[in-house]
């Protein structure tokens, strides 16, 4: 959090633009051609991927403008929901379903109900939990050390 409170950018549009690029590079690199020798190897993508997070943040570009789009605001709201239900849908599918294969149909029945799901879930559920332990801490005072200010909390 640190990084973002000064209004001084760490980074220019280009160099946050260009870590992207070469991250997602060795992202995509790393994972075709090191796991093909080394299985492991796929443990050395997920400092990649803190890497690209850590640039995109900076960046304000055609990225940036992309995954503000409403669709990708509500796959990433809903993403803890299709973290969480992935499994337990695709157990669903597989032994409800005679599951004989990943066709492309079944896949696309599988994404599409993982998605709904998900959204209904993120929506009757996550939210309504958020605003109601929103609602019983808001009253709380900061740990002992903080102001109120430094939280951006009006005196």
């Amino acid at each position: 959090g640190r990084v973002f409170v000064n209004d001084e950018a760490l980074l220019s549009r280009r160099q946050a633009a260009l870590l992207m690029v070469s991250s997602l590079a060795a992202i995509v690199l790393s994972y075709v051609w090191l796991t093909d020798y080394l299985p492991q190897a796929r443990q050395t993508i997920i400092p990649l991927f803190g890497l690209l997070i850590f640039a995109g943040a900076f960046n304000q570009g055609v990225v940036a403008k992309i995954l503000s789009a409403r669709a990708c605001v509500v796959l990433g709201e809903i993403s803890y929901g299709i973290y969480i239900l992935q499994l337990p849908i695709g157990s669903w599918f597989a032994g409800s379903h005679g599951f004989r294969g990943w066709s492309s149909l079944y896949l696309l029945t599988y994404l599409v109900s993982l998605i709904a799901i998900s959204y209904l879930s993120f929506r009757w559920l996550e939210e309504p939990v958020r605003r109601w332990v929103r609602a019983r801490t808001s009253s709380q005072r900061p740990p002992a050390g903080l102001s109120e200010s430094a939280l951006g909390m009006p005196s």
